[in-house]
């Protein structure tokens, strides 16, 4: 797993980038540099939004281990805020499934292990509302999703 310590220097974090996209697919690659082009495109513009519902919604890429009609998969959350998060995926899935999902924010030690419901699904992947989270996981969820995004300078 990826360290996030904030200790980490440039040459760390961008052999942990390259070790990372090498055991990727072409095509995975391929998702991974269009998501990244928008994100740049984004950070310009401002990195948090405040959606209809009220709450803030952090633009990420936080790997998710995810099970859905007892099936596993593994895919990325693109933004996260305290009620539930949008995952990327290719997969197609209905409205009102069920969802577990595992899934650690950086500087957190314990992963999360959060059920859901897919409340939405379109082309680019689908969005979960949490069933329950906790006080604790709650304000855990916020600060990651209102916190100022850190940017690394990649140096080649």
């Amino acid at each position: 797993m990826l360290n996030s310590g904030h200790n980490l220097n440039n040459s760390s974090i961008r052999s942990q980038l390259i070790s990372l996209i090498d055991i990727m697919s072409e095509p995975m690659q391929v998702k991974l540099l269009k998501f990244l082009e928008k994100k740049i495109k984004r950070l310009r513009a401002g990195t948090k939004k405040l959606e209809r519902r009220g709450d803030l919604r952090r633009q990420c890429l936080v790997p998710v281990d995810y099970l859905v009609q007892g099936q596993i998969f593994n895919s990325y959350i693109l933004d996260i805020s305290a009620y539930g998060v949008f995952i990327e995926t290719d997969e197609k899935f209905a409205s009102g499934l069920d969802i577990r999902m595992t899934f650690s924010l950086p500087e957190q030690e314990e992963p999360f292990n959060f059920s859901g419901q897919i409340v939405w699904s379109g082309a680019q992947g689908f969005g979960v509302k949490f069933n329950y989270i906790s006080k604790q996981q709650m304000a855990i969820v916020k600060t990651f999703a209102e916190q100022a995004q850190r940017i690394y300078e990649i140096i080649s």
